[in-house]
């Protein structure tokens, strides 16, 4: 969730603050029937993350305000930073939090990019910090493997040891097409509710994009995206989650 923050930030679409008072309303809207949805109230523990049920709500809240901002965002925007102590314009008598007003001007490009440069982002950021942590561990992936599935099913067993699924697996049912599924994944409703949008929440299956586009090694996704397309099909039962993922031969 902070990777999607963050990449969102860097896009310079929205001003953070207000992002944070959409997300807010996003939040409060959706709220009360998906509690209902589960049995009603106490089946969430409301504000608490490790809780699987709330964490897939927020999760849905954070990536439908997400498709909201990126849908028609303004060319300038004022936004909020803080001023920080070593700013000539910073109040050390001031017990508060001191911002300015900053003009952000978003970077030129067509805006029909935007959900897949997210994707993009997300993806390559997620991939970055597993490649950096897990480096000199027997949890290493082979960054030149000329194998498809050894550091795809490592990837998703990095995700499995963190708690994003109960079970995960990865084959190739012909060698341009490349199927993951996933029990139980931490945002299997989220991910059923946000299909119909550009952006979606599919962790595992971005990170493992970003890195068969890393490895000239590899056939390529025929396109990046992390919705339903020509490139990337989901289908879901209660309790699993499957992409098929075209590749290039």
């Amino acid at each position: 969730m902070r990777t999607s923050y963050a990449v969102l930030d860097e896009m310079d679409v929205v001003a953070m603050d207000q992002f944070q008072r959409d997300f807010f309303l996003f939040r409060s809207t959706y709220y009360e029937d998906y509690v209902n949805s589960l049995g009603g109230p106490g089946v969430v523990k409301q504000g608490d993350l490790t809780d699987p049920n709330y964490f897939d709500y927020v999760s849905f809240a954070q990536y439908r305000t997400i498709n909201y901002e990126l849908d028609k965002p303004a060319s300038i925007f004022k936004e909020q930073q803080p001023i920080l102590p070593e700013d000539q314009d910073f109040n050390s008598s001031s017990p508060t939090t001191q911002f300015r007003d900053v003009l952000v001007r978003r970077p030129e490009g067509d805006v029909k990019a935007l959900p897949l440069i997210h994707s993009q982002r997300t993806g390559d950021a997620v991939l970055a910090n597993i490649m950096d942590t897990f480096s000199n561990s027997t949890a290493r992936i082979d960054p030149s493997s000329t194998s498809v599935l050894p550091p795809v099913q490592q990837i998703i067993n990095i995700f499995l040891i963190n708690g994003y699924a109960v079970d995960g697996s990865a084959t190739l049912s012909a060698p341009d097409s490349l199927t993951v599924t996933l029990t139980n994944p931490a945002t299997l409703w989220s991910e059923r509710s946000l299909d119909k949008y550009p952006v979606t929440n599919c962790f595992v299956i971005i990170t493992i994009l970003s890195y068969l586009n890393s490895n000239p090694k590899l056939p390529s996704p025929s396109s990046f995206s992390s919705s339903s397309s020509s490139s990337l099909s989901k289908s879901f039962t209660d309790t699993t989650a499957t992409y098929k993922i075209k590749l290039r031969k």
